[in-house]
């Protein structure tokens, strides 16, 4: 049997193999991990009130109903918080769990699309992907939305598209790029189940992300139209009952919002989306995707285009309703997303299931090379070479980084020292490409693909390990740890572990809070972000008091500063990043 087989698992347990490569990744998370604070710490504090005070139904900010997201992805954050208690490792609980999903549900929407060799592969390069794996190490929506996208799709597949092809089961890597036509006839039978699967999603999307679940909905209209597909959806009895399925807990949740709190929750949503598609805040403008994407998951975008033209000009003739979801659905998704006028970059992580599956096709391709194909032979051959090159010049930058040494008077940032040891392990890795190609025959070919896929994990592993993918305010983090250990504080933090902290802020500045997202609130971003961290890791909270007077005596509270006449009242307990812990002394 071929080595390939024995290594890499993937034809008898494929799914089992796909975990061995994810979780390692996901779990290796070094010794001190610490929260971002847009917009992982604000779900992780909304979070800690749903768990605290047993509301589940009111999203809120110090008190006050905040209702410009929905609040699904807060829902099992607080069950995280229930199971294992109050840390960054249960905030981050379910988007682990999403990119598991995602891992797994690319592989089998590319069993369909393609066969498991290439959707294997394809999975596995989406794990490579550093814009991926740094956010599935991120309380957000998006991982939690593309795992929802991918079930729908999955689902729409499996209706219009799931008639196994000819060589999905095909064990030869040399058939890993043939593609089978799809049947479409028109007697197929209906699948409740699918239909079911499919409608939910996008209630359940609804109630993760609100109104931006209907972008890839617009985005998969291609392929819909194309071959006339929505006709077997229109005419699936499971299509409607899963809508009314998914659209119970998100109707369930604003009914009774609306009932406690007026249209004031409709509302605030439709603002923040009048917001997101209005602003200049988050626009760094409409070709921003374009460089972006392909910093945040190099070098995968160059194999992903390099696909898409295999994909165009090799298997049009023998597939052509592959290309309306191949390609059709990241075109018109990346087009959708450029178009809206905030544009972030975790926004893309939609794109890049497909654009793995893509890079998977490419290499199939590379695969398929042999020396009396001159012009693909020629260009592989090039590819290898330079990024063997690459790999040279990152092992010797990792090492000078090392060394520690000023070099031709330029003296290295102690920020970049984290880069060294990961552009090692990648540079010594892929120093062996080239190499590998010039030896490239069976079965030397599988070593070939893993020197451009192992360098890679074990460099994201190296990241792991040094807690870069997981501490994301270190310097907080820093000055949290030194102030909660401080002899200097009297009495220092720890010891006042048990009481309840508040949030003392003047009536002026008390009126930010009261505005969706806080976009409003009369403090500096360093300021607000620190006080979002800081309701996270206080051990208790209190509560928003808007006036000094109101502050009971001996209690603690956090905030900006005090007034000088004030300062006789109050003893200072410690500070970090703008904010006083104080106590007010009252009358003695």
């Amino acid at each position: 049997m071929n080595i390939y087989n024995y290594v890499l698992l993937w034809n008898r347990f494929p799914r089992l193999s796909l975990l061995l490569i994810t979780l390692p990744l996901l779990l290796i998370n070094g010794r001190d991990p610490s929260l971002m604070p847009y917009d992982e710490g604000y779900y992780a504090v909304q979070a800690r009130w749903i768990w605290e005070s047993g509301d589940w139904l009111t999203p809120q900010w110090w008190g006050t109903p905040i209702y410009d997201r929905t609040n699904w992805l807060q829902w099992f954050i607080a069950l995280a918080y229930h199971l294992f208690g109050l840390n960054e490792f249960s905030v981050r609980l379910p988007s682990t769990i999403a990119c598991i999903v995602s891992v797994l549900l690319t592989y089998e929407i590319g069993k369909i699309l393609f066969n498991r060799q290439i959707a294997w592969l394809g999975a596995s390069i989406l794990m490579l992907m550093a814009l991926w794996v740094s956010e599935a190490h991120t309380a957000q929506q998006n991982t939690a939305l593309v795992a929802i996208e991918l079930l729908g799709i999955w689902a729409l597949l499996n209706i219009t598209d799931s008639q196994p092809t000819s060589l999905s089961s095909s064990r030869r890597w040399r058939n890993s790029t043939s593609l089978a036509t799809s049947s479409l006839s028109s007697g197929a039978e209906t699948n409740w189940g699918w239909g079911i699967l499919a409608g939910a999603t996008v209630g359940w999307g609804f109630l993760l992300k609100g109104f931006m679940i209907f972008v890839p909905i617009v985005a998969l209209l291609p392929y819909l139209i194309d071959r006339q597909r929505y006709r077997k959806l229109v005419s699936n009895p499971g299509i409607y009952l899963g809508l009314l399925i998914g659209a119970i807990p998100t109707g369930l949740w604003l009914i009774l919002s609306c009932y406690k709190y007026g249209m004031m929750p409709v509302q605030e949503l439709v603002n923040k989306l009048l917001f997101l598609s209005n602003t200049d805040t988050y626009n760094p403008g409409p070709f921003y995707y374009l460089w972006n994407l392909p910093a945040n998951i190099f070098p995968w975008a160059l194999f992903s285009a390099i696909g898409a033209i295999v994909v165009w000009y090799k298997f049009l003739p023998l597939n052509y309703s592959l290309l309306s979801l191949t390609l059709g659905y990241p075109i018109a998704l990346f087009i959708l997303l450029s178009l809206f006028r905030t544009r972030m970059a975790y926004y893309t992580m939609q794109l890049l299931p497909f654009m793995a599956l893509l890079a998977a096709t490419a290499f199939g391709q590379f695969r398929q090379v042999s020396r009396q194909q001159i012009g693909w032979y020629r260009f592989v051959t090039w590819l290898s070479y330079a990024f063997s090159g690459l790999g040279i010049m990152l092992a010797i930058a990792g090492i000078i980084v090392i060394i520690d040494r000023p070099l031709w008077g330029i003296v290295i940032p102690t920020e970049i020292r984290i880069y060294a040891l990961p552009a090692i392990v990648l540079g010594c890795g892929w120093m062996t490409i080239f190499i590998l190609w010039q030896r490239c025959q069976p079965p030397c070919t599988p070593y070939w693909l893993a020197s451009w896929l192992v360098p890679v994990w074990f460099t994201i592993l190296s990241f792991g390990v040094q807690g870069a993918l997981t501490n994301k305010s270190p310097e907080f983090k820093t000055a949290f740890y030194q102030l909660t250990r401080s002899r200097s504080s009297v009495p220092p933090l720890a010891n006042i572990a048990n009481q309840r902290i508040n949030l003392l802020i003047d009536t002026a500045q008390a009126k930010g809070f009261e505005q969706t997202n806080n976009r409003n609130l009369p403090l500096n971003t360093d300021q607000h972000k620190a006080l979002i961290l800081l309701t996270f890791y206080t051990p208790q909270l209190g509560r928003q008091i808007n006036n000094f007077a109101d502050l009971p005596d001996l209690s603690y509270a956090w905030t900006l500063s005090v007034p000088p006449q004030l300062a006789a009242q109050t003893r200072t307990v410690g500070k970090i990043q703008g904010w006083q812990l104080i106590q007010k002394l009252g009358n003695q």
